[in-house]
């Protein structure tokens, strides 16, 4: 039921991106690069060294599981939370940003293997940790880098306007956290919505979309009173 209701309320376009085929390309050649770097290292591996990949490989394929599954429940219950979809915003992201952001998962994907394969080739020249506590900060950089990674690959770079708030990166923002909103002056399709602390959340808008935006805003906004210091002003 909640698989449904996930799949109707938002368009296929805009969930999660999945790998594509040109980052699971990147990403197997620079694994493969840096095998073949490391494999001097590999070669002279004794069997205590294997064992030590072994382990570090399950700890990090079953963090990546559960990493996975919770970062996916919580978005599966912000989506229910959220309710009907209202307005999504275009995806403007330069081609820059889609090259930083297709590196930066190669870096995630990549550096935990790095890490692995030093912490291991140093483990050949020196004592095992005897303390488990040792054990435990070896997995932890892996960890935090195969988390990050699922992160970015798990949210959605489109922000949606929902009947309940906004939905950004798999979290939602409820209406009742905003009071009112703004445009930027020097960026005019800059939306500044202002909340109940300190500070406002910049969204990107397409100027095509800039009228739909304040209908919606209007409406849901608690408390919003429209005047010349709100949806109109420009600071």
């Amino acid at each position: 039921m909640e698989e449904n209701i996930a799949s109707e309320s938002t368009p296929s376009r805009f969930r999660p991106p999945q790998f594509q085929l040109a980052q699971a390309t990147v990403i197997i050649t620079a694994i493969a690069i840096l095998l073949m770097f490391s494999a001097p290292w590999m070669r002279a591996f004794n069997q205590s060294q294997w064992m030590e990949i072994l382990r570090s490989a399950i700890c990090i394929f079953v963090g990546a599981i559960v990493f996975w599954t919770i970062l996916d429940q919580i978005r599966r219950n912000a989506m229910l939370r959220a309710g009907g979809l209202l307005l999504v915003m275009d995806d403007k992201r330069s081609i820059r940003s889609k090259i930083w952001r297709s590196v930066g998962l190669v870096i995630l994907c990549v550096a935990p293997i790095f890490l692995i394969l030093v912490q291991v080739h140093l483990l050949g020249k020196s004592n095992p940790p005897t303390s488990w506590m040792l054990e435990v900060m070896n997995r932890i950089a892996p960890l935090v880098m195969t988390f990050q990674f699922i992160y970015i690959l798990r949210s959605s770079t489109a922000t949606q306007f929902r009947e309940n708030g906004l939905l950004m990166g798999g979290m939602l923002l409820n209406w009742k956290n905003f009071k009112t909103y703004r445009w930027g002056a020097y960026q005019p399709n800059q939306l500044q919505l202002i909340g109940v602390s300190p500070g406002s959340l910049p969204i990107q808008v397409a100027p095509e979309q800039r009228e739909q935006v304040e209908a919606i805003l209007r409406t849901h906004l608690t408390g919003f009173i429209q005047s010349p210091e709100t949806s109109h002003s420009e600071d």
